[in-house]
């Protein structure tokens, strides 16, 4: 099983690299761009492998079946679904450095509203011991894939036009 950072260290790190940033909130310091995009982009990466974890949930109920009876993949998947439990208000610890900053955190929030949702149906699938809802989640946060790839994108858009100034 491949080794993951957990969501509150991206957390930390968001929260961190405001600190001793100034008092002048109105223009955007260069450390806080860097920490708040370094933060954004390890958020990202960090659910990506977070959906590949949840795949451990079964393609199907007889997989999922499976998966409820291993410990293992079951760790694999609270891991993940935490993590999605806890994105939007990752996101909104993040704030807005900018204006050209707001294409980035619609993509992410939009991923994370589908993660979220994912969450929430693998709660009920562990509250009902359910394969057939454990399927469900699975295909949830796979849906989030090409959302998050479009905030891999926004990330690297905002990123190029912060080194062109």
């Amino acid at each position: 099983m491949r080794a993951v950072w957990p969501l509150a260290l991206v957390l930390a790190g968001a929260l961190l690299a405001g600190c001793g940033s100034g008092s002048d909130t109105s223009t955007p310091q260069p450390s806080l761009e860097r920490g708040w995009l370094g933060a954004a982009r390890q958020l990202v990466s960090t659910l990506q492998k977070d959906v590949l974890l949840s795949a451990y949930g079964g393609a199907n109920v007889a997989t999922a079946r499976r998966a409820l009876l291993d410990t293992s993949d079951l760790y694999a998947l609270v891991i993940a679904y935490t993590d999605f439990g806890g994105c939007g208000k990752v996101v909104e610890s993040f704030g807005q450095p900018d204006h050209a900053a707001e294409a980035p955190i619609a993509a992410i929030a939009s991923a994370c509203a589908q993660l979220e949702h994912a969450a929430a149906i693998f709660r009920r699938a562990m509250v009902g011991n359910s394969p057939k809802i454990l399927v469900a989640a699975t295909r949830a946060s796979l849906a989030a894939e090409p959302l998050l790839l479009r905030a891999k994108a926004a990330l690297a858009s905002y990123r190029a036009s912060r080194s062109e100034q």
